[in-house]
């Protein structure tokens, strides 16, 4: 089971956003996904149509669970992604509620998560405090999305700072560059960050580029995989991105490809024939 944070000291960089779509292609392929909001805005849960549970996240962070099942069956939700379900977070959520840094791997390891799901994504809030050091201890993996601008750069390298006194090994962390355009400045900051970073960045056609359907798609509260598959650059990358993140589902990008265009028309045969009926019932109510 694959266990990754997707997380940076910095706001603003497209955790949530890397992090959920992410999430969603590998539902859609057919594994069996659990995300988990560690972000007290609780964008993730809101992302994929989940309410705030009341039972979440912080209930476990302070201790308030006696039986790891038993919370998991109150505090997991199914999104609209078939595959793919969510622990919400809640806006009361702090820093101070963690018992122990220790809390979110006991959970993983302790409970029927690591039967059942094939991967676990942890969104995080920015910052450097327990919240983070609670989902790095849990991890497997860490991805670290980064905006190809200097202020972005600069918290990237406190960030890894922290991986560092925290003995995460090199090769468990990826760092993406994220909303990327195609301007000179922006070709000079990859240049260094490859520099600098050589073991943790991707090659450079394995950006995300800015892709304003991306934002279309949230504020719809869409699928982009189902909905805007042939229209979104920004679809491409996560599809690749989840071909070279994760070699073990030993798949290649066409064959990737390929399954989520089957996927995608499912779907759009699902969103007609619901459309049949309730044009059915309205003709017959008249």
């Amino acid at each position: 089971m694959g266990i990754l944070s997707v997380i940076n000291h910095k706001g603003g960089v497209g955790k949530t956003t890397l992090c959920v779509n992410l999430a969603q292609a590998l539902a859609i392929l057919g594994k069996k996904v659990l995300c988990i909001d560690n972000d007290s805005q609780h964008s993730m849960s809101n992302r994929l149509g989940v309410k705030v549970g009341a039972v979440n996240i912080r209930n476990l962070y302070r201790g308030e669970i006696s039986d790891y099942n038993s919370f998991l069956q109150s505090a997991v939700f199914e999104s609209a992604v078939p595959n793919l379900h969510c622990i919400t977070s809640t806006m009361a959520l702090c820093n101070g509620d963690i018992s122990s840094v220790s809390v979110l791997a006991d959970l993983i390891n302790n409970s029927f998560i690591s039967q059942y799901y094939d991967f676990v994504f942890i969104d995080n809030h920015p910052g450097l405090d327990n919240l983070q050091r609670v989902s790095i201890a849990a991890s497997t993996r860490l991805i670290v999305p980064v905006l190809l601008k200097q202020q972005s750069m600069e918290g990237l390298s406190e960030m890894m700072e922290l991986l560092t006194s925290l003995s995460v090994p090199t090769e468990k962390i990826a760092i993406i560059p994220n909303v990327v355009e195609n301007l000179k400045d922006q070709k000079l900051m990859f240049q260094a960050l490859h520099r600098l970073y050589p073991a943790n960045i991707p090659p450079a056609t394995l950006i995300v580029p800015l892709d304003r359907i991306v934002e279309t798609v949230e504020r719809e509260q869409k699928v982009i995989f189902l909905d805007r598959l042939q229209s979104s650059t920004a679809a491409v990358a996560f599809i690749k991105m989840i071909v070279y993140l994760f070699p073990e589902l030993n798949i290649t990008f066409d064959e990737a490809y390929n399954l989520f265009k089957k996927a995608r028309d499912t779907h759009r045969s699902e969103i007609s024939r619901q459309n049949l009926q309730r044009q059915r019932g309205t003709n017959e109510s008249k």
